[in-house]
């Protein structure tokens, strides 16, 4: 997986239940994540998972869905 870039905007091609949407934001595509804002570190069971989610502008993702982020 190659790291997401904060200059680049972004959408999400699997199913929209997989993503969770930030609440006070409206956005007109379901789709659309906007740009990439940052990574988060998640634990999980005892294990660490570096890079484990990423936050958009318009919502968060969970790392086993990265390969359905793609660039706009």
């Amino acid at each position: 997986m190659e790291d997401f870039q904060q200059e680049k905007t972004y959408i999400f091609t699997a199913s929209f239940h997989l993503v969770e949407y930030k609440k006070d934001i409206v956005q007109e595509r379901k789709n659309l994540l906007g740009k990439f804002i940052r990574y988060f570190n998640v634990a999980y069971q005892n294990e660490l998972y570096e890079k484990g989610k990423a936050e958009f502008e318009f919502a968060f993702i969970n790392f086993p869905y990265y390969e359905s982020v793609e660039e706009e």
